[in-house]
């Protein structure tokens, strides 16, 4: 029997006080019940906890929200990139930046603030062995978010990613793509492939892209126009009157 065994012994036959024994006694925690307005706030938190963590997941996404509608700047144009080949999307991953800065010689400054800004959005639809599948399915939401949302109408990519676009979802191209054709005659346009995409290396804009970054475009990069609505068209045209007129809109 250890010391501490016999101390206790004694303890429980009263042969000794608590305050003479040797063990330490371990007293119950000491909590102080909240009064007034902190018992007020733990009681409601206790029992509304899942509606506060509700609430403040939607502040924070609004939050959010709030700081990119009005922190940052608004661009005079944004343009989506889609790819669904090797080759196009490896040119938007590495040439997006020079991409953006010979769009911009063609973009009005429809904000009026003295800068002219591109925006790209750039949304990979390769589908390969050595790709993370997840990754092909979030940047389809990716896209059909921004169909969705009403605000870009210019596109750019591979032939066969812009005709899937509105084909995947049984809308004719007809009723999703302006009709280049019916815009411009043969000698003001000269390369159209199915009267809907423009050819970028036929237009000024990849004669600009190569002028200052001495690359040539891929021949399969086409861009197209979403039908926009009325108030859109106006500054949709534009641009596409720029780039096929050759009208670099930042020379003095």
């Amino acid at each position: 029997m250890t010391n501490d065994h016999k101390e206790l012994l004694k303890l429980r036959q009263g042969l000794v006080a608590e305050n003479e024994s040797p063990l330490e006694i371990n007293e119950k925690p000491h909590y102080e019940k909240p009064v007034g307005f902190s018992a007020v706030m733990s009681n409601f938190v206790y029992h509304h906890k899942a509606h506060i963590f509700v609430v403040g997941f939607f502040v924070f996404v609004a939050v959010g929200l709030a700081i990119m509608a009005f922190g940052g700047e608004k661009p005079d144009l944004t343009v989506l990139l889609i790819a669904d080949t090797e080759e196009t999307a490896a040119f938007f991953h590495f040439e997006q930046d020079a991409l953006q800065t010979s769009l911009e010689r063609f973009v009005p400054d429809f904000n009026e603030n003295g800068n002219v800004f591109a925006q790209l959005l750039f949304i990979d639809l390769v589908v390969a062995e050595n790709r993370d599948p997840r990754s092909y399915h979030g940047n389809t939401v990716k896209l059909f978010g921004e169909m969705q949302s009403g605000k870009t109408f210019v596109l750019m990519g591979n032939r066969a990613a812009l005709e899937n676009i509105p084909t995947s979802a049984n809308v004719p191209l007809e009723s999703f793509y302006l009709n280049l054709a019916e815009l411009y005659d043969d000698a003001t346009i000269p390369k159209i492939t199915d009267e809907f995409f423009l050819q970028l290396t036929q237009t000024a804009l990849a004669d600009d892209y190569v002028l200052y970054e001495k690359r040539a475009m891929p021949d399969d990069l086409f861009l197209a126009v979403r039908r926009p609505p009325q108030e859109r068209a106006d500054e949709v045209l534009a641009v596409l009157n720029a780039i096929i007129a050759g009208e670099n809109l930042l020379e003095p």
